[in-house]
């Protein structure tokens, strides 16, 4: 039965969750959802109801700002999604006595993941990312003087990504984007790590993914009519389809 929960953060705020987990549980899948997106996505919701019903349980939560967070704007800073991951990937193995803890990441939500297994302290080892921002450390660089202007007018920059809630950007948040590259760091000893992108995405370049698989060993799916959401019928097929692999592995 699926459940909500808010956990205390490291940093004072409260982390929504909703979760699906059994005493006995032999893996949980931990899911990250995208920038301005939440867990309430539709591709989270999708890998939930695939974990259950492969007998893994499952834990989703919202980043600082997003969904149903509280947080102030200034509480949304990488650093600060590190921290509440494994804060929610703590909580998730105790409840499940002990069960694998597993990964699912989507967008930023995938750089998070692999801050945390490349950066952090960590439990798990198996992930799988869709259209991960690998290079989201310099996905704003492009905008940097209109940031800067409107910072020092207002002490935020307005994130307005055309598919959920503006989000207030801090000073803070590009400090902490800048203290992590993926490209920079490889990945730990038996890490298992797949990604999926589309070859259309044109807020992720899939180049940018292709060279992070080349780079680090790291199997990639490209999906040819596939866009940042992956949600084609060919996309969602075989994503369902890498999602049930990495259930299959914790058999």
């Amino acid at each position: 039965m699926t459940r909500n929960i808010e956990l205390k953060s490291q940093n004072g705020y409260m982390i929504p969750c909703e979760y699906d987990i059994e005493e006995g549980d032999r893996a949980v899948c931990v899911i990250c959802h995208g920038f301005a997106s939440s867990k309430a996505s539709s591709t989270a919701h999708m890998v939930s109801r695939m974990c259950r019903s492969a007998g893994v349980g499952f834990l989703t939560f919202d980043f600082p700002c997003h969904g149903e967070s509280r947080a102030v704007f200034t509480g949304l800073t990488p650093k600060n999604c590190l921290d509440d991951l494994r804060t929610c990937e703590l909580w998730a193995r105790e409840q499940s006595k002990g069960g694998e803890i597993i990964y699912f990441g989507s967008s930023f939500g995938g750089y998070t993941v692999l801050g945390h297994l490349c950066t952090r302290e960590h439990e798990g080892r198996l992930a799988l990312l869709r259209s991960a921002a690998v290079n989201m450390d310099r996905v704003f660089d492009p905008f940097m003087e209109d940031i800067k202007n409107e910072m020092a007018e207002k002490g935020y920059f307005t994130y307005k990504s055309g598919f959920g809630p503006d989000l207030r950007l801090s000073p803070g948040f590009f400090e902490s984007l800048k203290s992590f590259s993926p490209f920079d760091y490889d990945l730990p000893e038996g890490a298992d790590v797949h990604m999926i992108h589309g070859a259309r995405d044109t807020v992720v370049d899939f180049g940018q993914a292709l060279k992070y698989s080349l780079r680090k060993n790291c199997p990639i799916d490209i999906m040819a009519l596939s866009d940042h959401s992956i949600a084609d019928r060919d996309g969602i097929k075989r994503l369902r389809e890498l999602v049930s692999v990495m259930l299959e592995k914790v058999k």
